[in-house]
């Protein structure tokens, strides 16, 4: 598994932390504002949809949340991480004071 260096800690963290806890029940705060009550779907690598040959060009993983209300998929990678994600109940704390890994 290759690690885009923009996605080390809490994105790297919580697609450790989604792969181990399939089964559980998530609630995203997204930057908006806006819950998302959802299941975990599937994770994947991805990219950006430019040519290979443009600067900009990069590939990065994506986590695939299913709203739990409709057939909405809600792709988190680490340009849109959620302000705060829950599972089962509980706040999952993907950086440490320190900054390391806690997954």
């Amino acid at each position: 598994m290759m690690l885009n260096p923009n996605e080390a800690g809490a994105f790297w963290n919580l697609l450790g932390f989604a792969e181990k806890h399939t089964k559980g029940d998530y609630t995203l705060k997204l930057k908006d504002g806006s819950i998302l009550e959802c299941k975990y779907f599937t994770s994947a690598e991805s990219e950006n949809c430019l040519d290979l040959d443009d600067p900009n060009y990069e590939e990065y993983w994506i986590v695939c949340f299913k709203d739990k209300h409709s057939d909405y998929i809600h792709e988190v990678n680490y340009h849109n991480m959620p302000l705060e994600v829950w599972c089962d109940g509980e706040k999952i704390e993907l950086e440490d004071k320190n900054g390391k890994k806690t997954c």
